[in-house]
């Protein structure tokens, strides 16, 4: 998850303020940050809404890497 958190830091946004807009816990959102839980596919939408990321390639780059 190195590349979603470079986004969110070039975007300016903390792992607390993706977890509210995610409607998850800090606590969940720092597992999906270690892989120790993940995002379903509607949550990776939210994401890419919330962070501003349109492009499908990214999409994948970020979140299936």
């Amino acid at each position: 998850m190195a590349k979603l958190l470079g986004v969110m830091a070039e975007k300016g946004v903390t792992q607390g303020m993706l977890a509210q807009a995610l409607g998850i816990s800090k606590n969940t959102m720092s597992r999906i940050i270690n892989r120790k839980a993940f995002l379903t596919t509607d949550k990776v939408e939210i994401a890419c809404d919330f962070l501003g990321i349109e492009d499908d390639s990214m999409k994948a780059e970020i979140f299936l890497s």
